[in-house]
């Protein structure tokens, strides 16, 4: 277990670093002022999948918006990111899970990619779960190395199958480049439900729809064509990492692209 953490631990330091020229001192940095209360709860946002969602107050003054998404699978579960860094915020993805697996196992925590707004909270989530399993897609890191696109086909570490696999057809990931080069996108088949994470982002309701911003996109060409395709994936909604109103649909995806 000590070998797995320390892993962890590494794999998060090396993604946090390719940050570190913009974003230094957010490790460091300790809220000064009391956080928001804690939304503990995880909302239902359709049969079977489940979203928590906090603001994230920067050092610098700003404030950003920050989703984690929570995936039931029968007695098990699936947690799509982790949310931000620092012992305050991560107590909030603890809480929520606490309260949602009373009756349940957390099984998978899938990681749409390594920016910290999403992985920050790995390490210390691993220490409460030590049994959970860890998938990235291999570009961001070597824990997702499954080719068919079916989630119970991933591979971990050792390139061997985990000891649990989530049912087959029960979820497919999608790979979008641009934001990140291993960024993936998960589709929770039975509701139809694509958490997109950040391959775009949604200020508001009527929809809003961004691209990521560009500081934090290497390819915004790239980023484009990936939204294109996801928006063709067989959905109702989709959710983002970065949320104000609660998804949007197909339909607005496409309308989206008409004003490209």
């Amino acid at each position: 277990m000590a070998s797995k953490l320390s892993a962890a631990a590494t794999l998060l330091a090396v993604v946090l670093a390719i940050d570190a020229t913009v974003f230094t001192d957010i490790l460091e940095w300790k809220p000064s002022a009391g956080l928001d209360p804690y939304p503990v709860a995880f909302k239902q946002l359709a049969t079977d999948v489940y979203r928590q969602g906090y603001d994230w107050h920067l050092p610098n003054g700003q404030v950003g918006d920050v989703h984690v998404y929570l995936i039931k699978l029968g007695e098990d579960y699936v947690l799509v990111d982790v949310g931000a860094p620092t012992a305050d915020y991560e107590q909030i993805p603890s809480s929520g899970l606490r309260q949602a697996l009373q009756n349940g196992r957390l099984r998978l925590i899938t990681l749409t990619h390594g920016h910290f707004d999403h992985v920050g909270a790995l390490v210390s989530l691993m220490k409460e779960y030590p049994d959970v399993q860890v998938l990235f897609h291999e570009a961001e890191a070597p824990f997702l190395t499954g080719e068919s696109g079916d989630i119970s086909d991933a591979k971990g570490l050792s390139v061997q199958k985990p000891a649990w696999a989530a049912p087959r057809g029960s979820i497919s990931f999608h790979r979008g480049h641009g934001h990140a080069p291993g960024h993936v996108s998960y589709l929770h088949k039975p509701s139809l439900s694509l958490i997109a994470d950040d391959i775009f982002n949604n200020e508001g309701q009527p929809p809003q729809i961004r691209l990521p911003p560009e500081v934090f996109t290497p390819n915004v060409t790239e980023a484009e064509l990936s939204l294109k395709k996801i928006a063709q994936l067989d959905f109702v909604k989709a959710f983002c990492g970065h949320d104000r109103a609660e998804g949007v649909t197909r339909e607005a995806l496409q309308q989206y692209f008409k004003i490209l």
